[in-house]
């Protein structure tokens, strides 16, 4: 399990912000999108606007994956991506799928847990070379993960106190 002090309190990603960040991205039917720490699946949801291939929600919370589910399961009639996974499991325990393009993080974990998904990242992209795209939002670490991880920053945009450094492209 994940220590009590690993992650941060559950926090959904504001509709509009993730619409507006999602506008700086061209989205394709090969694309898979990831969201670790996925809580309730709001991110999951509106990322089923676009036509990914597939969206994958991970969270260590059995209650909120079952919310989730539910809430997409209820929505898909109206959502484009219809593939959907619901995985309860630690991020630290997680494997990234070698298909994921997109990865998504709204400050889910304190920095020893995101550095360890940072480098599980790094480890799928060894694994199958290719670009991901990460997207975080609430960048309390962007120090830290530019310093220690193979990112490029390439779109830094201000919400109100937010800073969405957030898209890196990762490199094999």
């Amino acid at each position: 399990g994940v220590p009590e002090d690993a992650g941060e309190r559950y926090q959904p990603t504001p509709v509009n912000v993730f619409l507006a960040i999602m506008r700086h991205f061209h989205i394709s039917s090969s694309d898979v999108f990831l969201d670790v720490g996925s809580g309730k699946g709001r991110t999951l949801l509106l990322a089923g606007r676009y036509p990914f291939h597939k969206i994958i929600g991970v969270e260590v919370s059995e209650e909120l994956n079952r919310i989730a589910e539910r809430n997409v399961k209820t929505m898909k009639q109206r959502l484009v991506c219809k593939n959907y996974e619901f995985v309860t499991s630690s991020a630290l325990d997680y494997e990234i799928p070698v298909i994921v393009t997109y990865v998504y993080l709204f400050n889910p974990f304190k920095y020893d847990v995101l550095g360890k998904v940072l480098s599980n990242i790094e480890i799928s992209i060894r694994q199958n070379p290719r670009n991901v795209t990460l997207i975080y939002y609430n960048t309390k670490f962007a120090t830290e993960m530019e310093r220690e991880h193979k990112l490029i920053k390439i779109i830094d945009l201000k919400f109100d106190h937010w800073l969405l450094v957030g898209s890196g492209r990762l490199y094999k």
